[in-house]
């Protein structure tokens, strides 16, 4: 029978010590008093809340990122025209519905974008008929979308047999638009008037052509829209081959006229060209085009609108494709010794099929698009045309004409951001990405200096250390920070600048984008925010004014 546990708290043995030899047998049991169990517990307890609070509120070792900036040279210069924006043909075809290209606040908003071109193209540009004399004669209904999908996703859509005119009066208003927002147009003419034996017709866009040399507008052009789609969006098969006949053809006829004789013509504007069906299109094209294009313009989406997930738009991987796609074309073009010819994404933004609803035109939506320009002019691509500036849900602005975050994002690059691309190595995780480019003449800066800008899309923050090519590691510099945050929620259409809300003033015209001065070599991030910082040096030789 055992004894009852000794109140002693030191060890105890079973039938006592018996000469003390216990501890050599494995039968030995230990026993403790429940006061000693209960400091114990206690005391246990004590020790792991200890803890937990400690990790909670120690100040957090953020890692320091390096960036290294190389501007004695810069690494290429993309167009003047870089950024610009684009109109749906569809807004046309719908009378201008909900769109007055007449209206102050569209001039307004997009005076902003003035020294770029202004695309009128997309899907219904290939059904388009100028007759200067009469009215707009048909209405699309439900037009919000763009149908994209039958060109990115191979569906048979079927449903745009229609034609509609242009009259002269909207070719007009156009044109006066991008006049007083400093724009040249880039007009894409209808590919699909045909004659019997399949070439071009000509005819309705040489009646357009007259009108715009009568009328004296600047424009450049291109012929069709997505061509190696029309089987889809359509039923109507046109071959590479016979595309690039048919921009001779252009080019014949706009010779005729001395103020487009010399005009840029552009295309082919295929589709997303992740594909070999798609690489192959666009070879057969250049390889039997009879004339030097001005560019080769290709349509970039990174995924279908109504597919799209939340975490699509801050996802590194799915950034990456835009890189993956560039390097296809750029192959391509190589393959056939025209890497000469610039590349232009021609049409673009995040989802295909008019946005992402809910996405889009949202707060998030700001780091995929911000990526884009950065990733694209350090990749060599000289234009990219957003698409569009108004109407779906990737749309710049609102239908209430009040400006989208992706708007705001533009203007600041427009602003803060110049042609020369300077090289720069992050060493980061893939969630912070950054970009560097000599900033342009402005009020902020009087001598060199580079713009550095980006997004950190973990929810921690960023700290990045600005180093420079063999200069000394700790020169401090003074840096003009513009942080981008929302309050709300990432999936908010409010952004504020450096904590301030931004918003139009009340004559629509911009507010102050003020920055934080300060002078240092080290910039910091906040979770989910972007951020573009003049960093001023003598030593960025790249970027003397």
């Amino acid at each position: 029978m055992h004894r009852s546990a000794n109140l002693n708290p030191r060890l105890s043995v079973e039938g006592g010590w018996r000469n003390n030899r216990c501890y050599r047998k494995l039968t030995c049991k230990f026993y403790f008093s429940d006061k000693w169990i209960s400091k114990f517990v206690v005391g246990l307890v004590l020790t792991i809340l200890l803890i937990i609070l400690l990790y909670i509120f120690q100040p957090f070792q953020t890692e320091v990122n390096i960036i290294v900036i190389d501007a004695k040279r810069p690494l290429l210069i993309v167009d003047k025209h870089f950024l610009s924006i684009a109109l749906d043909s569809s807004l046309i075809a719908d009378n201008f519905q909900g769109f007055d290209p007449t209206d102050y606040r569209i001039i307004a908003l997009m005076h902003p974008f003035r020294g770029g071109y202004l695309r009128i193209g997309g899907t219904m540009a290939d059904r388009l008929i100028f007759n200067s004399s009469e009215d707009h004669n048909i209405k699309i209904i439900n037009s919000f979308l763009d149908n994209g999908e039958c060109s990115y996703d191979g569906k048979f859509c079927n449903v745009l047999k229609q034609n509609f005119n242009m009259s002269g009066k909207q070719w007009t208003q156009l044109n006066d638009l991008a006049n007083k927002t400093g724009q040249t147009v880039l007009f894409d003419l209808n590919c699909l008037l045909r004659h019997a034996n399949g070439t071009w017709d000509s005819a309705n866009a040489e009646k357009l052509i007259k009108f715009s040399d009568e009328n004296k507008y600047d424009l450049i052009w291109e012929l069709g829209n997505e061509p190696n789609s029309f089987k889809h969006v359509f039923d109507v098969e046109l071959n590479a081959t016979q595309l690039a006949y048919d921009f001779k053809h252009l080019q014949m006829v706009l010779k005729k006229y001395p103020r487009y004789e010399r005009s840029l013509i552009v295309g082919p504007d295929i589709t997303r060209p992740r594909s070999k069906q798609v690489i192959d299109y666009l070879k057969e094209f250049l390889i039997h085009q009879q004339i030097r294009l001005n560019a080769i313009t290709w349509h970039q989406y990174y995924f279908n609108g109504r597919d799209a997930y939340l975490y699509y738009f801050v996802n590194p991987e799915i950034f990456d494709l835009l890189k993956s796609e560039i390097l296809l074309v750029k192959d391509a073009v190589k393959k056939l010794d025209m890497d000469y010819i610039p590349l232009w994404l021609g049409e673009t933004s995040s989802a295909y099929g008019g946005g992402a609803p809910g996405f889009s035109d949202r707060y998030v939506s700001t780091f995929i698009w911000l990526d884009k320009l950065g990733l694209s002019a350090r990749m060599g691509i000289e234009v990219v045309i957003r698409q569009s500036f108004f109407k779906g849900h990737y749309a710049l602005i609102s239908d209430m004409y009040v400006p989208n975050p992706d708007w705001w994002i533009s203007v600041l690059y427009k602003r803060l951001v110049d042609e020369e691309v300077i090289k720069c190595n992050l060493v980061a995780p893939p969630e912070v990405r950054f970009y560097c480019h000599c900033t342009p003449k402005n009020r902020y800066v009087e001598g060199p200096a580079v713009t550095v800008f980006g997004m950190n899309m973990r929810n921690s923050e960023a700290i990045i250390r600005i180093q420079q090519q063999e200069y000394k590691l700790l020169e401090k510099y003074r840096i003009h920070a513009f942080i981008i945050q929302t309050h709300v929620s990432i999936l908010s259409r409010t952004v504020y600048l450096n904590d301030e809300l931004l918003v139009l003033k009340s004559n629509y015209e911009l507010p102050d984008f003020v920055p934080v001065v300060s002078t240092s070599n080290m910039i910091v991030l906040p979770p989910y925010s972007l951020g573009f910082w003049i960093v001023e040096s003598n030593h960025f030789e790249a970027c003397i004014l």
